[in-house]
């Protein structure tokens, strides 16, 4: 469903997005976070502390049009950096990001 869901953002809306906020919707539980990998789609729930923290949840009402913004290029770009590396974004460690400024 989640995939589904993703599909139709795509294709329909324009807005070549991943699948956290789907996933995220569909797969969400109370007192539990949700670790999703999502290179493989594997997750898993790791439980909230329920003393001393607080979450809150707000609406700022502010309008947020994706297919307008520079989302689109923003990934293309990360994709294209991964191709120029040889290596996907997200397996580089912090020691390897100073000796991209070369």
């Amino acid at each position: 469903m989640g995939l589904l869901c993703q599909r139709a953002e795509n294709e329909f809306v324009g807005v070549f997005c991943g699948i956290m906020d789907q996933f995220a919707s569909l797969l969400s539980r109370k007192d539990f976070a949700l670790f999703l990998d999502c290179r493989d789609l594997s997750y898993s729930y790791v439980p909230l502390p329920s003393v001393g923290y607080k979450i809150v949840i707000t609406n700022t009402k502010k309008s947020r049009k994706l297919p307008a913004s520079a989302y689109n290029r923003r990934r293309e770009e990360c994709e294209k950096a991964t191709e120029l590396l040889s290596i996907n974004l997200r397996d580089m460690s912090s020691q390897q990001f100073p000796r991209l400024k070369k």
